[in-house]
């Protein structure tokens, strides 16, 4: 995995999420990108720095606890994973920035 201090993380959940809207038609790009199956998009997130963020039970419980600002639960979960790993979060999402804790940096 990269460097911590250097890597930008990309969570599992925005690839879910991702591929749940490709599959309804609303990100042609991101099924083009999946085509040829996970390995070669693991392989171009790590060809561009990325370092995959993998989705863990201590996660998906925090998600459950949080409070109820924001209703996506991939979002959710996504703060979930920032806070108890002590990442930023970059995105144009006003809302994760109500949530204590929480390091965003806009997009």
């Amino acid at each position: 995995m990269a460097d911590r201090d250097n890597a930008i993380y990309i969570s599992l959940a925005a690839l879910w999420e991702m591929a749940i809207k490709a599959a309804n038609g609303k990100l042609p790009f991101y099924s083009r990108m999946t085509a040829n199956g996970s390995a070669a998009l693991v392989a171009g997130l790590r060809e561009a720095n990325f370092a995959l963020l993998g989705i863990e039970l201590d996660h998906a419980l925090a998600a459950t606890n949080l409070p109820q600002h924001h209703r996506d639960p991939f979002d959710r979960l996504m703060i979930a994973q920032a806070l108890q790993n002590d990442l930023t979060v970059i995105t144009t999402d006003a809302v994760f920035s109500r949530y204590a804790g929480v390091r965003v940096l806009a997009a």
